[in-house]
C-alpha cells in the first residue's frame, strides 16, 4: 500500500513537472524571434541620479526588465549586475546594457535609486513610471522572462 501511495505521488509529481516544462517552453517559443519595441522618449539615469543621454542603438543589446509586481526593492541585485555586466564588458564592447525599472510609487522610486547607489552600480537604468514599455511588448508576469539577448 506504501508503495502504491509513493507511486500515485511520484506520477502526480512528474505530472505537474512536465505541465511546468511545457509552459516554459510555449512562452520561449513566444517569445523567440519577437522585436522588442523600446519607446522612442525613454530616459536614463546614472548612479548619481543624473538624467543621461544614452545610445541604445548597437547591433546587440542586454535587456533586463523588472516590473512592479512583487518586492521591488527586493529583486533588484545592482551589484550582481554590475558584475555581470563588468565581465561582459571585459570580452567585448559590442553590447549596450538596457536595464528598464517598473516602480509602481514614488517610494519604489526611492529604493531603485537607493540600490543603484548601494550596488554601485554603473550602468545607466531607464525608470519607466508609466509601464508603457510593457505595454508595447506585452511581457509575461513570470521574471523568468525578464532578460533578453537582442540583435
Amino acid at each position: 500500500m506504501k508503495q502504491f501511495k509513493f507511486l500515485n505521488i511520484f506520477f502526480i509529481i512528474a505530472f505537474c513537472c512536465s505541465c511546468i516544462d511545457y509552459n516554459i517552453t510555449d512562452v520561449v517559443h513566444q517569445m523567440s524571434g519577437k522585436t522588442m519595441e523600446i519607446p522612442k522618449n525613454i530616459v536614463f539615469i546614472n548612479n548619481a541620479l543624473d538624467t543621461l543621454t544614452y545610445s541604445i542603438e548597437a547591433k546587440n543589446k542586454i535587456l533586463v526588465y523588472y516590473d512592479s509586481i512583487g518586492c521591488l526593492s527586493c529583486k533588484l541585485r545592482f551589484a550582481e549586475w554590475q558584475k555581470l555586466f563588468d565581465e561582459i564588458k571585459q570580452f567585448t564592447d559590442k553590447f549596450v546594457i538596457i536595464l528598464i525599472v517598473n516602480p509602481k510609487n514614488r517610494s519604489d522610486i526611492f529604493n531603485v535609486k537607493a540600490k543603484m547607489r548601494e550596488g554601485r552600480f554603473s550602468y545607466p537604468v531607464c525608470i519607466d513610471s508609466s509601464d508603457e514599455f510593457n505595454r508595447l511588448n506585452h511581457f509575461p508576469s513570470d521574471d523568468r522572462f525578464h532578460c533578453f539577448l537582442l540583435d
